[in-house]
């Protein structure tokens, strides 16, 4: 088998890759209330989920 092997360092610099871009769409979602609508749905579909005695999704 011809898996891809990443090392510690190059997984380490892909997730800080990924936390940076996630970082930027929160800080650009906030003024503008998209991140309140977001806080919203979730806070619905959780009550949702407790109500229905679900898990939520990971």
């Amino acid at each position: 088998m011809h898996a891809p092997c990443e090392t510690a360092a190059e997984i380490r610099a892909a997730a800080e890759q990924q936390v940076a871009e996630i970082t930027t769409r929160i800080k650009v979602a906030g003024p503008s209330g998209a991140l309140k609508k977001f806080n919203t749905r979730y806070r619905q579909y959780r009550l949702a989920q407790v109500e229905k005695r679900e898990p939520a999704i990971p």
